[in-house]
């Protein structure tokens, strides 16, 4: 019920096994009550509570069907939000202590007069009210809270779709202009996070290999065509341009906070177990768990990928050249790891990847 709509008198209950006393009580509420209802025993006025909604109840405390204590038990277990007010001739203090403890608001001792009786009435419906306002102010307040998680839920959702778009669009840009190795970052990150969720590498890091994985190469934007694109041998100083897109692609994404936990994978991908890759020649576990696992990834896909100097190897020859470079360029317990996964799910990897590049960028041709 709306606080706004709330009753100035309230709808009130009154039980006692006495006729005369009941009817006495009753006739005493019209002036400050809407509706006064009678019940003459414990058992009309549990039904009566069952049925209808009420304000206050008076009842007597001593009945031989179980009393005002019964209905007290059952307002408390039912949570009913009502005024409760007991009456007695005889009071007890176990019972009065009981009842005070079953959230009754007042205790009137017969005879009483009219003026009493109202006060009372008034005094329990003015808790009552309050009470309803306050959970309709909470109730308020709970659902403005709901709705506004729903609407940052939303918001975090729309984030991450962007974020996701446009990361895609970054590595579609890098493919369309290396075309050899279109659809290169999307394999390597299916391979990467499925070798990942083989050794429990840790779920909290799982969108950050994600994102390495697939921008791993975005410093070679800085790379010149005549260099990322010749087809022949390149020289030493060529090879030393190409080898800084590492870093570059490190100081890309250190310029995002979304992107740059990403960065020590993609400075450290080319780096080997055995300490002899670049840029900074880290050697078995200095170099981070994530990129030990993009240098799996990325060998599996260089060697079954199409290259202008050779054609695609079986997984057959991957696993070869996998064992041989264990403790030299890979970490021995990830390759354990890699051995162990069927080429059939490398196979249907690589094909899930190829779809998403297909759909993503419309001139990729699957190989």
């Amino acid at each position: 019920m709306l606080p706004d709509a709330i009753d100035a008198r309230p709808k009130v209950l009154v039980v006692d096994d006495e006729p005369t006393i009941c009817e006495a009580v009753a006739e005493a509420l019209p002036p400050i009550a809407t509706q006064v209802v009678k019940a003459g025993n414990t058992t009309a006025a549990l039904s009566a509570l069952e049925s209808d909604a009420f304000d206050v109840v008076l009842c007597d405390l001593y009945m031989p069907s179980g009393g005002g204590l019964e209905i007290l038990k059952h307002a408390d277990r039912a949570q009913l939000d009502v005024g409760l007010i007991v009456m007695t001739g005889k009071p007890q203090v176990d019972d009065i202590v009981t009842a005070c403890r079953l959230h009754a608001t007042d205790i009137l001792l017969k005879p009483f007069s009219p003026n009493v009786l109202q006060a009372a009435v008034r005094t329990a419906y003015a808790r009552v009210t309050r009470s309803r306002t306050e959970r309709f102010r909470r109730n308020q307040l709970r659902t403005g809270l709901h709705h506004r998680v729903l609407e940052l839920e939303d918001t975090r959702r729309q984030l991450q779709n962007s974020y996701r778009e446009l990361i895609e669009s970054m590595v579609v840009i890098l493919d369309l202009r290396e075309h050899e190795t279109c659809a290169h970052s999307f394999r390597v990150r299916s391979y990467a996070m499925h070798l990942a969720k083989q050794i429990n590498y840790s779920q909290d890091q799982l969108p950050m290999l994600s994102t390495a994985a697939l921008l791993h190469d975005i410093g070679k934007i800085a790379v010149p065509d005549q260099i990322l694109l010749k087809p022949d041998k390149l020289l030493p100083a060529e090879i030393a341009m190409l080898q800084r897109h590492s870093m570059i692609g490190e100081h890309i994404v250190l310029r995002s906070s979304m992107l740059r936990d990403s960065a020590p994978v993609i400075r450290h991908h080319h780096e080997r177990w055995d300490g002899t890759g670049y840029p900074d020649h880290l050697a078995g576990e200095e170099i981070p768990l994530g990129a030990r696992i993009f240098a799996l990834a990325d060998t599996l896909d260089a060697m079954t990928s199409d290259r202008c100097y050779r054609a695609a190897l079986t997984i057959e020859k991957v696993h070869s050249e996998v064992d041989r470079c264990a403790g030299k360029q890979f970490d021995p317990k990830l390759v354990r790891a890699f051995q162990s996964i069927p080429d059939s799910t490398w196979i249907e990897l690589r094909k899930d990847a190829d779809k998403l590049a297909a759909q993503l960028n419309p001139f990729y041709e699957a190989e």
